[in-house]
């Protein structure tokens, strides 16, 4: 059978591929790897984070600063045991602060840990010959786990990280035609796949 199944083209980016597109993005938009909320803004941090509204937990006020690494994907984790089919996991490591009256009037640390978002990619973006490819969090664990976090926030959390987070089609066509999609995006075949008809 043809890599292009039903349809007449087809396009992809493989998990190096996909990786190096990660490093390239946030290397160049340090920002989308540091959140945090009003407080934790300074002068000398101002263009350099991503700012988000004072969290509310039962009306009381909890603030935050967040520091991420540079997240790697892996299309298809060994085992298959947190993915289902379409989906891929997303790796990163979490640090930073807190701060809250429930806390006491100084910030506390939140020590380093692992965090792993099982993701699909999704499109945000589709007319015809062109469109946009995101990644939209559907879980996310805590290694080791920090009580009393919810998974919602967790994935929130995540979002924001790879929200912005955009591959064009062009960039898997390599420029060279446009795409109508017809399927995908998927992941499998250790890359992120589309099918469809040239425009």
């Amino acid at each position: 059978m043809s890599f292009t199944q039903a349809e007449h083209l087809f396009a992809g980016v493989n998990e190096l591929g996909f990786n190096e597109l990660l490093r390239a993005f946030f290397n160049a938009r340090p920002r989308h790897l540091h959140h945090v909320t009003p407080p934790f803004v300074t002068a000398g941090n101002s263009q350099s984070v991503t700012v988000h509204p004072t969290l509310y937990v039962f009306g009381i006020p909890v603030n935050y600063e967040l520091h991420f690494t540079i997240p790697a994907v892996d299309i298809n984790p060994d085992g298959g045991a947190l993915t289902a089919p379409g989906e891929f996991t997303v790796l990163t490591q979490v640090s930073g602060n807190a701060s809250s009256p429930l806390f006491g009037s100084l910030p506390i640390p939140i020590p380093s840990v692992q965090m792993l978002g099982v993701c699909e990619p999704v499109v945000t973006v589709s007319q015809p010959g062109t469109g946009i490819i995101g990644i939209n969090v559907k879980s996310v664990t805590l290694t080791p786990p920090l009580p009393g976090l919810q998974n919602a926030g967790l994935v929130a959390v995540l979002q924001a990280v790879l929200g912005d987070v955009k591959i064009p089609y062009n960039t898997l066509t390599v420029g060279a035609f446009g795409l109508i999609l017809l399927v995908g995006p998927k992941s499998e075949n250790n890359q992120i796949e589309v099918r469809g008809n040239a425009l």
